[in-house]
């Protein structure tokens, strides 16, 4: 009976730890004087070993939202020093010409405000049917991170060879993600959400389209010249709805296929 007591007042105890520590770790001062309580009680081998198991995973849940909660500040105070990229990149396919914004222009601008603030980026690529899926991932030194990826058709362009249209999806893709992660805009690219007198979609809207193309499993490039545009975020904003009810529609067509 002493034993069953005992462990519901542990119980609640643990619980109410927890409900202190919830309302109390926005604060640095008072999450790390918690995670020093921890650490003693650690220490102690007096301490239950179930209440030192809830103790450990609250430790860890403190540790993780405080993580984020500086990596969230860190990429506010970076988003004022993240500057738009000009597209100096030009390409000439034969049939007309459009401009593009380098990687190696995007990585100088981004590389010392990343230094700054804490951040690292790096890329991963998997293959999928007909391209590649690559994935970026900004880590912060408090150890919180966020990911971004992006399908993409191999890059066949004129005059490249298979290891050159490899590069070129590599790179497009990590321009893509960086700018996914960070909200790069680039220059007479997105001109705040208006090209000429054409508004284009939003982050949100973007993001929406790119999920759906990559459940279908179609070729981005078919989205984008079906609209006449070189990027999603290039893709007039009053044709989001037709956009969505498109990619819908093959969605449906392929489950019932299946």
């Amino acid at each position: 009976m002493s034993e069953t007591l005992e462990r519901k007042a542990t119980t609640v105890s643990v619980k109410q730890d927890q409900a202190v520590a919830t309302r109390q770790e926005q604060d640095p001062a008072v999450s790390n004087s918690i995670l020093n309580v921890i650490a003693r009680a650690a220490a102690d081998p007096s301490v239950d070993v179930d209440k030192m198991h809830e103790l450990l995973k609250l430790q860890d849940s403190i540790m993780k939202r405080q993580a984020e909660a500086e990596f969230n500040q860190a990429m506010a105070d970076a988003t004022g020093e993240i500057q738009r990229v000009a597209k100096m990149g030009k390409v000439d396919t034969g049939k007309g010409k459009y401009s593009f914004a380098r990687w190696e222009d995007m990585d100088r601008m981004l590389r010392p405000v990343m230094q700054k603030f804490g951040f690292s980026l790096s890329f991963d690529a998997q293959e999928r049917q007909g391209g590649l899926t690559i994935t970026g991932t900004v880590r912060h030194r408090s150890g919180h991170s966020q990911t971004a990826s992006m399908p993409l058709p191999i890059d066949n362009g004129p005059g490249r060879n298979a290891l050159q249209a490899m590069g070129s999806t590599l790179s497009y893709g990590k321009r893509y993600c960086a700018e996914m992660l960070f909200n790069i805009v680039r220059e007479n690219a997105d001109d705040d959400g208006v090209q000429g007198f054409v508004r284009t979609v939003d982050a949100a809207q973007a993001k929406a389209i790119q999920d759906m193309v990559f459940e279908i499993g179609m070729p981005l490039t078919d989205v984008l010249k079906h609209f006449g545009a070189n990027s999603i975020q290039e893709l007039p904003a009053n044709q989001f709805a037709r956009i969505v009810n498109s990619l819908n529609k093959r969605r449906q067509t392929g489950a019932q296929a299946k």
